[in-house]
This record gives C-alpha cells, structure tokens and sequence, in this order.
C-alpha cells in the first residue's frame, strides 16, 4: 500500500555536511601541506542564485539554492503548512529545473498538493513524475499516487483505466493489489456501477486477510473497504423512491429497508475495526444514514384524494411516528464526537458531525412545536414521547532512497 507518510518524505544528504568537509579540505591547504596529489578531486556544487530587489527604498540581496528550498519545504511539510510547502518547491522547480533534487520535488509537491485537497493539481504532478522517474519503483509510487488523486478528483474513467492496468501486474504485493481494488471499486460504484464497485471491494478485503492473517484490526485500509461498502449501500438505499400505488410503495420500502441495514452493517464493521480516522467518519455517515431515511419517508407519495387539511395532519403523524428516527441519529452522532474526543480525533468527520447535530436538534424541537401545535388546536390530549431502540455498539520517500 502506497499511502505516504510524512516519516518517509523524500530527503537529501546535506550540503552544509559537505561545504564543511570543503572548508576542512581548504585549511589544510592553506596550511601549506605539501603532500602530492596523485589525482584531481573535482566537487560538484549546487548553483546558487542572487537577487537584489527594492523594498523600502532599499535593496534587499536574496539568495536561493535547491537544497535550502528543499529542506525548507520539508519543514513545512511536517508542520502541515501545505500552502507554503508547494510555494518553496515550485520555486525549486521553477529555478533550478535541472537540479538533482528536481524530480523529488516534484513527487513531493505532489503530495502537499494532495493533503490541501488540490487534487487535480497534485494529479498532474505525479502524471509528470511518472514520466520522468527511471526507476521502476519510483515510477510505482507515482502510479499510485497519482491513481489515489484521479479517484479523489472525479476522473475515474482514467483511474479505472490504470488500476487495471497495474492489477495485470504479477510483481505487486498483496497490499498494493487491495489498494488497487478498492481504488477502483470505487471509481466504478462513483460511474453507478454498484456490483463491480463492491466486488472490487471484496476483493480488496480478501488481499488485506490474506497479507495480515485476517488481523484487521487498526488497519486503515481494510477500514476504508468495511466505509466504503457503506457507502454503496447507502446510496442504493437512497435511491429507492416511495411512491404509489400502495403495493409498490410496500415493496420499494423492503427494498430500501434491505439497503439501509447492509449500509448500516457495513459501517458498523467500520467501527470494528477500530483505525480512529475511518471510525469517526462510519459515526458520521451512521447518523445521515438514519437521517436521510427520515427525510425519505417524509417525501413519500400522499394519496390524491387527501385534502390540504388531511395532508397537514398526515404529515404531522408521519414525523411524530419517525420522530424516534431522528432521535437515534442524535444519539449516533453524540456518541461519535464523544468517541473522536476519547481519541484525540480532530478532522472533518467530528467537525461535520457538531454542525449535523446542531441542525438535527433543531429540527427535532420544531417538529415537537408543531406537533404540539396541532394538538391543541384540535383539542386532543399530548401524546407520549417515542422512545428511541436500542443502539448497536490509504509519504514521501527521501533522496537516499533512490
């Protein structure tokens, strides 16, 4: 599996390391060795570009070289500031384009590219990169790279495309052949074509067991596969419209039953498997889950004959019947910002998951208002408060690498 990690993000030897053994070389000629020298030592350095430019009145002398771009870079890397990670390496790349470290640049733009969430850009670096590499290992990484920025930037008919080239290959581990399954099975269940998408995802899952001896647990990948089988379901769940005449509505509410429980199975096993990043998005797509199921319902086809009035009333009964819906989506989603607190999870998923619940309360306390509305009106004494069921408990190398 090619997810990279900033531990391993492309690095160079140090030019400082090697200007000090220049210097030491220096002094002990100026301190008049006479030691012949049998051959010529020639020392390649790296160019080193100078710029004056006016500020203030002024001028202000700046200096540029590769390797100070690209430890710089590096540094930004590691302490998330994306956006001036891909400023010091383009300028690497702008300035010095035949510079050694140029390639590694490129595939490390890349990667800062693809943690802003600039995805078709970062794409386009690892296309290059690929182009370049001469390694067949380096040529590897920037395939996959690549693949992962085509998924997550909607070209999946190219994506497909290269997953299927590379799972022709005998030569790849079981870990890159699971990430290549389930890259694609995503691609094809985002082109609507759900049943090669999950069979690509159950193939994904079989190569993970297989490499690991069925020892999922904290695995990333096989965390994504359980999410992103979820994900199929739900939207086949979704899909399914409640329409009449009644019989048909019966059979559609089966079918979309069916769908909900496999997408609700799958994001449990989700949680199973306990990698805190994919655990806190199943919690998250958990609560929409039952959410959308509401809204669905609530959408239905009314019969014809209903007049303004009986279709009001309809209404109100329909929501205060699935008012315990809702309540079990709160529930989820509480128990999800207290599960990413407990482990120290601050991404999307957690921040999604306030905004989600914020609204959910809000909509709960005005279908209460209404209903409450409407008994009056009507004279009829309050009815009971529904109780809710039950809950259930994919780096950048360095320079000596290549």
């Amino acid at each position: 599996m090619r997810v990279l990690s900033k531990s391993t993000m492309k690095y160079t030897s140090s030019l400082s390391s090697f200007m000090h053994c220049v210097a030491f070389g220096l002094l002990i000629v100026g301190c008049g060795s006479r030691q012949i020298q049998s051959e010529k030592t020639v020392l390649e350095m790296e160019p080193v570009v100078v710029e004056v430019t006016k500020k203030d009145g002024k001028n202000v002398i700046e200096t540029f070289d590769a390797f100070s771009l690209f430890e710089s870079a590096k540094e930004f890397y590691e302490q998330n500031q994306f956006e001036k990670c891909i400023d010091d390496y383009t300028q690497l790349l702008d300035r010095f384009p035949k510079s050694r470290f140029a390639l590694v640049a490129l595939f490390n733009r890349g990667l800062c590219l693809e943690e802003a969430l600039r995805h078709n850009a970062a794409a386009n670096d690892f296309r290059l990169y690929i182009e370049r590499a001469k390694k067949p290992s380096d040529r590897l990484d920037g395939q996959y790279r690549w693949g992962f920025n085509l998924v997550e930037s909607g070209n999946y008919p190219i994506a497909v495309k290269l997953y299927d080239e590379l799972l022709t290959r005998v030569n790849i581990g079981h870990f890159d052949r699971a990430e290549a399954h389930l890259r694609r099975g995503i691609s094809l269940a985002k082109m609507h074509q759900f049943a090669r998408g999950e069979g690509d995802i159950r193939a994904a899952l079989k190569w993970i067991k297989k490499e690991t001896g069925e020892q999922i647990v904290g695995n990333d990948l096989a965390a994504e596969c359980h999410y992103r089988k979820g994900e199929i379901y739900g939207e086949l769940s979704s899909k399914v419209r409640l329409k009449l005449p009644l019989k048909s509505m019966e059979g559609d509410l089966q079918s979309k039953i069916r769908f909900f429980r496999q997408s609700q199975s799958s994001y449990i096993d989700t949680l199973n498997v306990r990698s805190s990043y994919w655990a806190t998005a199943a919690g998250l797509k958990l609560g929409e889950l039952y959410e959308s199921f509401y809204n669905d319902v609530v959408k239905a086809d009314v019969p014809k004959d209903f007049d303004e009035t009986m279709r009001k009333y309809y209404l109100l009964e329909l929501k205060d019947k699935l008012q315990p819906v809702l309540t079990h989506s709160v529930k989820i989603y509480e128990r999800n910002i207290a599960m990413g607190l407990r482990l120290g999870a601050e991404n999307q998923w957690i921040k999604e998951t306030e905004l989600r619940l914020e609204k959910l309360r809000a909509l709960i306390e005005e279908n209460e208002k209404a209903a409450q509305t409407a008994r009056e009106t009507a004279g009829e004494p309050e009815a009971m408060e529904a109780q809710p069921r039950p809950t259930r408990r994919s780096k950048a190398k360095t320079a000596e690498q290549r």
